[in-house]
């Protein structure tokens, strides 16, 4: 994910709580909630703060920077499997947050190194993004998210905390979404997965897809309210969708063929068996979140809050 908060003084108040106002129930089996690394008990609040979502057929274009051959392996199966997404019950768990469960697709692009080399700041991903419509041909949209994938050898800014993340930026009239994913997988030790450099690639994209989707403009927040999207509320400041199940991998079979995917955290108990966060640890159940009446009794007021970027995909 861009940016996790970690609240410098956590905010302090008082609301009004009505009938109307309470939630659909959340759900969840023992997600992996964490305070520096360390299992802790938590209590999820996945709340819809306002700001923009994806919706409708929301597009995908793979740019694979500093890769030489569309053949690759990895290549082909992160192809397929977007290609495949659509009417998945995987990709369904949008629905629970009210964002797009269509995906349309627009192919595999190879990028070279020599404008950008072989070490990416967050800027120079800006840039591949903004570059996208001329390299692919597809015209820029507000409704798409260019993954770009590093190879193996190539650098960038956020390689020693991330696998990957998502973030956005604005170039002109549009606001182009994009998600970085790395390539640490080929080191058994880079902490970014347990399966082979395809599967946690794979994973990888996977929770940046329902992030972005659902918290699309998380790049931009600076407090907890709009422009994010759906983001845990709670006390212990556990991320976006994807960032309670991190790294909770599962394989799924979508048109026949095999894809490792990342546990999605879920507000609907009827998707235990295929995007549910499931771990071994042992944390209090949560059956039911109510949500605050309109905020207007703040009774103390909202204390300062900082925003560090900290990606855990």
């Amino acid at each position: 994910m861009k940016k996790l908060l970690l609240p410098i003084l956590w905010l302090l108040f008082s609301l009004s709580i009505s009938s109307a106002a309470v939630a659909t129930p959340v759900f969840f089996a023992n997600p992996s909630c964490s305070n520096n690394g360390q299992p802790i008990a938590c209590n999820i609040n996945m709340h819809d703060f306002g700001g923009p979502k994806m919706t409708g057929t929301t597009n995908i274009i793979n740019i694979w920077y500093g890769y030489t051959d569309l053949s690759n392996s990895t290549v082909t199966t992160l192809g397929s499997f977007f290609g495949n997404l659509t009417g998945s019950d995987y990709l369904n768990i949008g629905s629970l947050y009210g964002v797009s469960t269509a995906l349309n697709f627009h192919g595999n692009f190879l990028q070279d190194t020599s404008v950008y080399g072989t070490y990416l700041s967050d800027a120079e991903l800006d840039a591949i993004t903004k570059d996208a419509s001329t390299l692919t041909g597809i015209p820029d949209n507000n409704n798409t998210i260019v993954f770009i994938y590093t190879a193996p050898g190539i650098g960038q800014q956020e390689d020693s905390v991330a696998c990957g993340f998502h973030s956005d930026v604005l170039d002109g009239a549009s606001d182009l979404k994009y998600a970085w994913i790395g390539a640490k997988y080929a080191n058994p030790n880079s902490g970014c997965g347990a399966g082979t450099f395809t599967q946690n690639t794979n994973s990888t994209a996977s929770h940046e897809l329902l992030e972005a989707l659902t918290d699309p403009l998380v790049g931009q927040s600076t407090v907890i309210g709009p422009p994010l999207g759906w983001y845990d509320g709670g006390g212990t400041n556990q991320g976006e969708v994807g960032d309670m199940c991190n790294q909770k991998s599962f394989d799924t079979t979508l048109n026949g063929s095999s894809y490792r995917v990342q546990s999605i955290f879920v507000n609907d108990p009827s998707y235990a068996a295929g995007g549910f966060c499931a771990s071994g640890n042992t944390f209090p159940a949560v059956t039911s979140v109510p949500e605050p009446a309109p905020l207007a009794l703040l009774a103390l007021g909202l204390a300062a809050i900082g925003f560090s970027r900290r990606k855990k995909a």
